[in-house]
């Protein structure tokens, strides 16, 4: 459980907090610090996301700390589309809304991207059923596009309707995960080896 809370929102620091690491198809969370039992989540809810053009901006929001808006701008950069060259890149944003990308997970070689503007972050919050709270930020980058011609205003929107699916794919992984670990518990406790299930791990393991 060491270094759990590195990433969480300020304003939730003092709640005993998980970060849970789902991503669109899957989840996945940290192990339970010694509780056995199958972890399922309740009481989700999502908090208004909110839109930063860089990482001072973040941090000077308030909201989330200097190592959140840090971690979640790098990721959001990874999620910006990547093209082999600059041209491919116009050609499906526009001309001049390209630029090299800053890093890439390729090793090698230049790759290019749609102008980065910013990006937005959301946070998730549930109740465990081990008794704490379970917490996970998210994000989406903004970016320049051929529709959006680099207005703010456009490109938040975008993005904020990308944040609103990954939020519904988050919702359909909790309950789905929920009723597999139900129904493991049900027939593990029908099979005469007690009410609890043999599973093992945490949320999604």
């Amino acid at each position: 459980m060491d270094n759990a809370n590195k990433h969480l929102p300020r304003r939730k620091r003092s709640v005993r907090l998980t970060l849970a690491l789902m991503g669109a198809g899957a989840a996945s969370t940290l192990a339970g610090c010694g509780d056995s039992s199958p972890e399922t989540l309740s009481n989700v809810e999502f908090d208004d996301t909110e839109s930063y053009r860089s990482v001072e901006d973040c941090v000077e929001g308030g909201i989330y700390t200097r190592k959140a808006c840090e971690a979640a701008y790098n990721q959001a950069l990874e999620n910006v589309p990547h093209y082999r060259t600059q041209s491919q890149c116009e050609e499906e944003h526009g001309e001049d809304a390209c630029q090299t990308a800053p890093h890439t997970n390729s090793g090698s070689g230049s790759w290019f991207m749609p102008a980065m503007m910013g990006y937005m972050i959301g946070n998730m919050t549930a109740s465990s059923s081990r008794g704490h709270m379970v917490n996970r930020v998210y994000q989406e980058p903004v970016y320049r596009t051929r529709d959006n011609q680099g207005s703010w205003s456009a490109a938040t929107s975008t993005a904020s309707s990308r944040m609103k699916g990954v939020e519904s794919s988050m919702r359909t992984t909790i309950r789905t995960h929920n009723r597999a670990v139900r129904n493991s518990s049900y027939s593990t406790s029908r099979s005469g080896f007690g009410s609890r299930s043999s599973a093992r791990g945490g949320f999604g393991s």
